[in-house]
């Protein structure tokens, strides 16, 4: 039987401080399956490094403090300098489950075309009446392989892993689809999308689990709703540019089901339609990433200051630091 494989686990923080030390806690409490831990730090100020302190001795823990704050960019320093092929990924406002590693682990190790997989993202203890926590109801195992059924997908990045081996020729996440890029949001979605573009397999799975802390109120939601769909819109309109007419069963399905049709039922209910806000996040999205310039080979956005797999790596000896 071949060995088992061991995961590094990569957590990229900005403006979070106050949960990330019970994150790393239960990162680092995780019984099985850990080879490292990168906590990418974007923040400004010493904070997140003085709280991590209280860790110093697990040689486990790799901390890298970077100026730049981009998710895209953090996440893809984070897949690049790992040990492990397989890299779990999870938000600095989570709190892992135990064994949250053991079906990573699994579904990587049985099917070696999986570039991308999720997990479930289940909401923290709330007050439903003044906002909500974003989650992922995976309620059981499902593999991926076309763009028509990745729509049915759910995952959402606050949970997930890949293998390093497979998204780096691709170029992992895109910097432009995330907090600090230009459009915001759907990194996640988009590296499923091209994963599945580039052959290779994406899942799900019902019993990885992390619980959600980052509660948000209503006037937070309508922002985080905006920037998602301005995300979907750009990541929709690279791939239409693209691949043309095979792409469009998703982004209809995506347009129709997910955006215009709760706001025309809101409106036949003569209720707020609600989801207007994701009808002109998309469109923004869309015109905005048909102008802007994308790499023909990894179906990146062109971003300035993106750096090579060798800058990658002599900016992580650069940033490197001893807690």
């Amino acid at each position: 039987m071949s060995r088992s494989p061991m995961i590094s686990v990569l957590l990229c923080t900005a403006g979070r401080s106050s949960t990330i030390s019970a994150c790393v806690r239960r990162i680092l409490d995780a019984p099985l399956h850990l080879r490292e831990l990168i906590v990418v730090d974007q923040n400004q100020d010493d904070e997140v490094k003085a709280l991590l302190e209280e860790f110093q001795a697990d040689p486990r823990l790799r901390y890298f403090h970077l100026s730049q704050q981009n998710k895209g960019h953090a996440l893809n320093f984070g897949v690049r300098i790992a040990t492990e092929d397989i890299v779990a990924i999870t938000d600095d406002d989570c709190l892992v489950a135990p064994d949250w590693l053991r079906e990573y682990q699994k579904v990587f190790q049985e099917h070696p075309n999986t570039a991308v997989a999720f997990g479930r993202v289940v909401a923290a203890p709330h007050e439903a009446g003044m906002g909500y926590i974003p989650d992922s109801k995976i309620t059981r195992n499902r593999r991926y392989t076309s763009l028509r059924a990745l729509n049915q997908a759910c995952g959402i990045g606050a949970n997930m892993a890949v293998r390093r081996s497979l998204v780096l020729p691709f170029g992992a996440f895109d910097p432009s689809l995330s907090p600090g890029g230009r459009f915001h949001a759907s990194e996640d979605r988009d590296i499923s999308i091209r994963s599945v573009l580039n052959g290779y397999e994406v899942h799900e799975l019902a019993e990885s689990t992390v619980e959600h802390l980052g509660f948000r109120d209503w006037d937070q939601g309508r922002l985080h709703t905006h920037q998602d769909w301005v995300g979907i819109g750009a990541m929709c309109s690279k791939l239409t540019r693209r691949h043309g007419w095979t792409s469009w069963p998703l982004t209809m399905e995506i347009v129709l089901c997910k955006s215009l049709l709760p706001c025309v039922l809101a409106t036949l209910r003569r209720e707020n339609p609600k989801g207007f806000v994701r009808v002109t996040a998309f469109v923004w999205g869309f015109r905005e990433g048909w102008k802007t310039k994308t790499d023909p080979n990894t179906l990146l956005f062109h971003t300035h200051g993106a750096l090579t797999d060798r800058e990658y790596l002599a900016e992580a000896h650069r940033k490197a630091q001893t807690l």
